[in-house]
């Protein structure tokens, strides 16, 4: 299984936020939008890798990927957004 760089995803989506969108990071928040968008690629390239290289079915894989699993990759992309945002001195809270 490939890792997934979590820290060059959440660097990334910053940089490409709008102005708006690096508001709402300033004051803590990440607009939910943006988070579901990347979660459901995050989740099709786990359910697209485990197909290529097991010969799993959609079905079952996304059957057993575990919620929790998902939540970590999600709350490591979020810390990466808001480390992002404080190395350029943009943090409020």
């Amino acid at each position: 299984m490939k890792s997934i760089d979590t820290q060059k995803i959440g660097e990334g989506l910053y940089d490409l936020m709008n102005n708006d969108h690096k508001t709402l990071v300033a004051f803590g928040m990440i607009p939910h939008e943006i988070m579901k968008y990347v979660m459901d690629k995050v989740e099709d390239r786990i359910v697209k890798t485990y197909e290529e290289e097991w010969g799993f079915s959609e079905d079952l894989i996304r059957g057993s990927i575990k919620k929790s699993f998902l939540n970590r990759i999600e709350r490591e992309i979020a810390v990466s957004i808001y480390s992002r945002a404080s190395e350029l001195g943009k943090m409020v809270v």
